[in-house]
């Protein structure tokens, strides 16, 4: 047992240093390395060595890395809108999304979280969602916002928000097997509407809203379990 704890936590902090090289390529696209240094405080050199594969970080100076995520230091949405003209869809690397999926899956396995439904917005994190539900065998409840309907669709409902009220529509059958919910939530969506989907869901006090990459203003709201963000890399 102790032997299979140790070999974990080994396969664990690879996955760690790996993706921290994910994260060096993904945002080399949007940054040159001297900005990405001076986020990091990683020597031009050696950024340049990991992003070309030449070296993989330790896990200390992965963790460093991959906290720029969430780091005020640089302004990731903000260059990467500008770079693509608004489309976040083409800023996403599947590379990065596959082992955004992982670490999420992971996270969910050592909190313990009980669910039987995987719910996610039809959106490029729905690739992080459609993993999870794959790999725990739960209920996906994949949801949508006309007029971007998935086929399967078939109810639709009003939910209030602080802002504005917004329709979302989702397949019917599914819907009778929520009970306890798991929330894969994309960073570019407000808290505020999966509490409110969830209130009509009946299902508030059993869903753990759970977002791969948290950024500066939503680290300290408690109903968000974190996966990355929040200054460091959550354990």
């Amino acid at each position: 047992m102790v032997y299979s704890r140790n070999k974990q936590k080994i396969l664990d902090n690879v996955e760690v240093r790996i993706f921290a090289v994910e994260v060096l390529k993904f945002l080399k696209r949007f940054f040159n390395h001297s900005e990405l240094s001076h986020a990091t405080g990683i020597p031009v050199s050696m950024i340049s060595q990991y992003i070309q594969g030449h070296h993989v970080p330790s896990l200390e100076t992965a963790k460093r890395i991959i906290n720029i995520l969430s780091s005020s230091r640089i302004d990731i949405t903000k260059r990467i809108l500008k770079s693509t003209g608004d489309k976040i869809s083409d800023a996403v690397d599947f590379s990065l999304l596959k082992i955004l999926s992982k670490a999420t899956y992971s996270y969910i396995e050592r909190k313990s979280i009980e669910f039987d439904t995987t719910a996610v917005m039809n959106d490029i994190f729905a690739i992080i969602g459609l993993y999870v539900s794959e790999k725990t065998r739960t209920n996906l409840l994949l949801l949508s916002i006309p007029p971007l309907l998935t086929s399967q669709a078939d109810i639709c409902l009003k939910v209030d928000t602080p802002h504005l009220p917004i329709v979302v529509c989702m397949e019917s059958r599914r819907i009778r097997r929520v009970k306890k919910v798991v929330f894969i939530k994309s960073p570019f969506i407000d808290a505020t509407f999966i509490e409110a989907l969830g209130e009509r869901l009946r299902v508030i006090d059993n869903m753990h809203i759970v977002s791969p990459i948290c950024f500066d203003d939503q680290i300290y709201n408690t109903r968000i379990d974190c996966v990355f963000g929040g200054g460091q890399l959550k354990e």
